[in-house]
C-alpha cells in the first residue's frame, strides 16, 4: 500500500483502566519513491524520546533517536540496516561510539522504541515465517550513561491469532489482525491488533499482577 497522504495521531496509555501520563505522538508522511517517513515522540515524566525513522516496504530502513532529560543531559543514536550489517552511532556530548554488528543469521528488523513501529515489525516477522531478530536501542537502564541506547538483540516471535473488528477511537469499525507478539517481556497473555493500513490499532499487555496496559491509537484524520 502506497501512502497518499500524510497521517497523524497519538497513543492512549491506559494503566489498569485509568490514562496514563504518556503523551505519544506520531506522523507519516509518503513519497514518491514509495518510503515514508515517520517521526514520532514520547513525553513521559522528565524524559522526552524522538524519533524520525525511513521505512521502505513497511520494513524500518534506518532512523535517528534523541534522549532529553530535564537538567540537560542528552543522548542521541543512528540505526541503519544493511545486507549484513547494523550500523550504530551513539553521541553524548563529546563522545562518540561506532559500532557494525552482524545481521547475517536469518531475519533482522530495526525496531525504533515507539508503537507507531510496532505493525511493521510484527508483519516483517510474519512474513519471515513467523520469528527473527529484533534490534532496538536499550532504555531500561537509563542511570546507566554507556548503556542507554546501546543496540540490543531480541529474539522475537510473530503469530496470526484471527481477524476481528475492533471500534476505534472515532468509534469507527475497523477489520484487524490480533497477532501475539512473543519476546522478551511479552507472552501470550499479550494482544497486538493490526488495521488494514498495517498500523497497530491497540495492545493489551500485563506487566506484572498489578498493572494491564491497554493502549489505542488515535488519528488526527
Amino acid at each position: 500500500m502506497t501512502l497518499s497522504k500524510k497521517q497523524s495521531g497519538k497513543y492512549l496509555y491506559n494503566l489498569n483502566g485509568e490514562l496514563a501520563p504518556v503523551d505519544e505522538y506520531w506522523c507519516r508522511e509518503g513519497f514518491g519513491d514509495g518510503s515514508v517517513r515517520v517521526s514520532s515522540g514520547r513525553r513521559a515524566g522528565a524524559v522526552a524520546i524522538d524519533v524520525e525513522a525511513l521505512e521502505v516496504e513497511r520494513c524500518i530502513q534506518s532512523f535517528s533517536a534523541q534522549w532529553r532529560e530535564q537538567g540537560g543531559r542528552e543522548v542521541s543514536v543512528d540505526y541503519a540496516l544493511h545486507p549484513q550489517a547494523v550500523r550504530v552511532v551513539r553521541r553524548e556530548g563529546a563522545v562518540v561510539r561506532e559500532e557494525e554488528l552482524d545481521c547475517t543469521t536469518g531475519k533482522t528488523l530495526l525496531f525504533p522504541l515507539m508503537r507507531i513501529y510496532v505493525g511493521a515489525v510484527i508483519e516483517g516477522l510474519l512474513a519471515a515465517g513467523g520469528s527473527g531478530c529484533v534490534v532496538l536501542p536499550e532504555i531500561g537502564v537509563a542511570s546507566d550513561s554507556l548503556q542507554l541506547f546501546e543496540p540490543r538483540f531480541s529474539e522475537r516471535r510473530a503469530e496470526l491469532v484471527i481477524s476481528e473488528v475492533l471500534q476505534d477511537s472515532s468509534g469507527e469499525e475497523r477489520t484487524c489482525r490480533r497477532c501475539r507478539y512473543l519476546g522478551d517481556q511479552y507472552d501470550e497473555d499479550a494482544s497486538f491488533w493490526i488495521g488494514e493500513d498495517h498500523l497497530l490499532e491497540r495492545y493489551q499487555w500485563r506487566q506484572d499482577a498489578a498493572r494491564l496496559w491497554d493502549v489505542t491509537l488515535v488519528r488526527d484524520d
